[in-house]
């Protein structure tokens, strides 16, 4: 389910079934889109498997699965998905975001696997990530981290909130005080 309001509907959100995502130019799509979707990953059967995880679900469309060679930059590239998956598991976060961001700078990330330990998913944040699949994770919260790459959201654990609530309060503190001695 998912919540939309846009032009000649009412100001009031409101429940539609099915994963409607807005139009790579942001605005409502007047047709309901899919989530298109490439799957990265240095392990082939990986990735064939998440394919084959993914393709029966609603609103999602594996365009491809690739590695980041070359060859498969370029597919990228062509492609211009929406998201891209990223199996960090022999993968550098931030070498892995700068090469796909370059090939398709609208393109939403989410890593997978990734511990939840608040440091490894700040430097997924910090690399271009908008969302990531914890290492536990099963099928439902893949696709839900899709969903909610696309539609500009993120599902994380408490302590994984609690800490950037932590570390946000931390730099607007550090912000205020440079406000102040410039004053």
């Amino acid at each position: 389910m998912a919540v939309i309001a846009g032009p000649g509907q009412s100001d009031r959100p409101h429940w539609i079934d099915d994963i409607s995502v807005r139009s790579r130019s942001g605005s409502p799509a007047a047709k309901a889109t899919t989530i298109r979707l490439i799957i990265t990953s240095s392990v082939h059967l990986l990735r064939e498997g998440l394919a084959a995880t993914l393709r029966g679900r609603d609103g999602v469309v594996v365009m491809d699965v690739v590695d980041l060679g070359p060859q498969g930059i370029a597919k990228i590239a062509n492609s211009e998905p929406d998201v891209v998956l990223v199996d960090l598991g022999e993968t550098d976060p931030v070498a892995a975001a700068r090469l796909i961001k370059a090939a398709s700078p609208a393109t939403k990330l989410v890593a997978f696997p990734l511990d939840e330990i608040d440091e490894r998913v700040f430097a997924c944040a910090a690399a271009g990530f908008s969302s990531y699949v914890p290492r536990e994770g099963g099928p439902d919260e893949l696709h839900r981290a899709l969903v909610d790459a696309v539609e500009g959201r993120m599902h994380c654990a408490p302590h994984i909130a609690a800490a950037m609530f932590n570390r946000l309060a931390g730099f607007l503190r550090e912000s205020e005080l440079r406000k102040r001695c410039l004053l």
